[in-house]
């Protein structure tokens, strides 16, 4: 589960908690008109947020647990009745695509229909319409999965070492060389129309040289330690 709290304009923060809904640590476990189940699940899991939120217990018990979905839909039309956006392809909310993916999806048809006009000033509507889903569904797809994984980066890795240095090394490199290769997958995917498959693509190429840069450079510091005490 995670807990994550985003500022107000007034200086206060809203505060949600993402968490499944059974299991020993889902929300099941809670009844939100039991003010002891409430202080003891956060007490539990969250003990540092406990004294900084005095009206805990009303604050959870005024505020019902919804829902986050994946959709995903094949084909995204049938004949001339289409899908697009979130009624396509809804995501969770972790990666913060959601809505920018939606307006990609409406720019792709336009570019389709304009292309479409441009060489046979006429539109297929239907054949259009599965194009745009034969075009869209692997980067929408890719998408679904990323904001997944992001999730578990969010609530565990970034209480990780290593993940923070990868995340240096990353940057260091892509400021280095300036290429789309050593770009950040999230720049890739919030900044640039590479579709979304593609950008995880180079991503991994690019993780594969992280990951060997770092076994060098530790080797390198081991090498230098051990020549060091012989020298001593």
């Amino acid at each position: 589960q995670m807990l994550i709290a985003l500022p107000n304009a007034d200086k206060s923060f809203t505060a949600t908690l993402f968490a499944p809904y059974q299991g020993s640590d889902g929300f099941e476990t809670v009844d939100s008109n039991n003010n002891d189940q409430i202080n003891k699940y956060f007490t539990n899991y969250f003990p540092d947020v406990v004294d900084i939120m005095p009206n805990l217990s009303d604050e959870f018990s005024s505020n019902p647990v919804g829902s986050l979905v994946t959709i995903r839909v094949s084909p995204w039309n049938c004949g001339r009745i289409m899908l697009i956006g979130d009624a396509a392809h809804a995501v969770v909310p972790f990666y913060g695509q959601g809505m920018n993916a939606a307006f990609e999806d409406a720019l792709i048809l336009y570019e389709l229909c304009k292309q479409s006009l441009n060489d046979s000033n006429s539109l297929d509507f239907v054949y259009l319409a599965k194009l745009l889903s034969d075009v869209r569904s692997p980067a929408t797809n890719i998408l679904a999965d990323l904001c997944v994984e992001h999730y578990k980066d969010m609530a565990v890795s970034t209480t990780s070492n290593l993940y923070f240095l990868k995340r240096k090394v990353e940057e260091l490199i892509s400021n280095w060389t300036g290429s789309y290769l050593f770009m950040p997958l999230y720049t890739m995917i919030a900044f640039t129309r590479i579709p979304y498959h593609e950008a995880v693509n180079r991503a991994q190429t690019k993780d594969f040289i992280v990951r060997l840069a770092l076994v060098l450079s530790l080797l390198l510091v081991l090498g230098a330690t051990v020549v060091a005490c012989f020298i001593i």
